[in-house]
C-alpha cells in the first residue's frame, strides 16, 4: 500500500513537471514568434519610411504611349526649351536606375525661344476626346529658394497658335505644394499638403481632354491614393483644353517677377491612354 503511494505521488510529480515544461516551451515559443513579427513589422515600416511611394506604384491602366526614365542621356524623346546646363542628368539617389533629371530657373533666366523664364521638355501630343493617366516621380531639392506668384512643373500647352494659359497645369507654390488646375489659376481641383525636401513623390493624374466642362474631368492620385478633388469627389468636371489639341511640357516655366532658384527633379515619367 505505501508501494503504491510513491508510485502515484511520483506520476503526479512527473505530470505537473512536464506540465511546467510545456508552458516554458509554449511561452518561449510564442516569444520568438512575437519577436520574429515584430522584425517583421519593423522592417516593413522601414522601408515605407525610406520611400512610401515605391510601395504603391501600380501598373496604369491603358496602353503605353509614351515613357522617359532618363536613362538614355541628352534627352532623346524630348524637345528641350531651356538655357545651357538649366536642364541635366544627376545621379544623387534618382527615384529608379542610374539618374534623374534637373531642372533649374535663376533669376535673369530668359529661354531666348520663347522669351520666357523657362526650363522646359516638350513631348507628346494629345487631342479632343483622349483620355490619359500620366505618372512622375518626383522631388524638390533643398535648395529651392522660389518665391512667387506662380511656377508651373508640368503642363499641357495647347498646340495651336494659343497666347493664354494652359487648360491643365501642375504648379509648385511657394509653399512647396503641388496644385493642379487650369493654368490661369482661375480653376484649382486639387492641392497637396506641403512636401518634405529631398524625398520623392509619385503623382499620378487622370486626365480626359476636352474644350466641354460636362465631358473634361481630373482624377488624382499622390503616393497612390486615390485624392478627393475641389468638390468632394475623386473625379472633377470641367474643361481641361482649351483648342482641339496640346501638348505635355515637364520642367519649370514661372513667372517674370519670381524670385529666387527653382529647382525640380523629375523621374520615370509614363503616360497611358485608354481607348476611346
Amino acid at each position: 500500500m505505501p508501494r503504491r503511494q510513491r508510485s502515484s505521488s511520483r506520476r503526479v510529480f512527473l505530470l505537473g513537471l512536464a506540465a511546467i515544461v510545456g508552458a516554458i516551451a509554449a511561452v518561449a515559443v510564442a516569444l520568438t514568434v512575437g519577436g520574429a513579427g515584430n522584425r517583421s513589422s519593423t522592417t516593413t515600416a522601414q522601408v515605407v519610411r525610406v520611400d512610401p511611394s515605391r510601395a504603391q506604384n501600380p501598373k496604369l491602366p491603358g496602353r503605353v504611349v509614351f515613357v522617359s526614365n532618363f536613362e538614355r542621356g541628352k534627352f532623346p524623346e524630348w524637345f528641350k526649351q531651356a538655357l545651357p546646363n538649366r536642364i541635366r542628368l544627376v545621379h544623387n539617389s534618382p527615384y529608379e536606375g542610374r539618374s534623374n533629371a534637373l531642372f533649374e530657373v535663376r533669376p535673369g533666366d530668359i529661354e531666348p525661344q520663347t522669351g520666357s523664364p523657362r526650363a522646359e521638355l516638350t513631348g507628346p501630343t494629345f487631342e479632343e476626346g483622349d483620355d490619359i493617366y500620366v505618372r512622375t516621380a518626383f522631388r524638390v531639392p533643398e535648395a529651392n529658394t522660389f518665391q512667387g506668384p506662380w511656377q508651373l512643373i508640368q503642363q499641357f500647352h495647347e498646340a495651336e497658335e494659343w497666347g493664354g494659359s494652359p487648360g491643365t497645369a501642375i504648379f509648385l507654390t511657394s509653399k512647396r505644394r503641388i496644385r493642379i488646375g487650369h493654368g490661369d489659376g482661375t480653376e484649382v481641383d486639387w492641392q497637396s499638403k506641403p512636401l518634405v525636401d529631398n524625398r520623392w513623390y509619385v503623382l499620378t493624374y487622370r486626365v480626359k481632354f476636352s474644350q466641354n466642362p460636362k465631358v473634361g474631368f481630373m482624377e488624382v492620385w499622390l503616393n497612390g491614393k486615390h485624392q478627393r478633388l475641389r468638390d468632394g469627389h475623386f473625379r472633377q468636371y470641367g474643361f481641361t483644353m482649351q483648342k482641339p489639341h496640346s501638348y505635355l511640357k515637364t520642367g519649370i516655366y514661372r513667372s517674370r517677377y519670381s524670385t529666387g532658384i527653382s529647382l525640380i527633379e523629375d523621374d520615370s515619367l509614363t503616360i497611358t491612354q485608354l481607348p476611346h
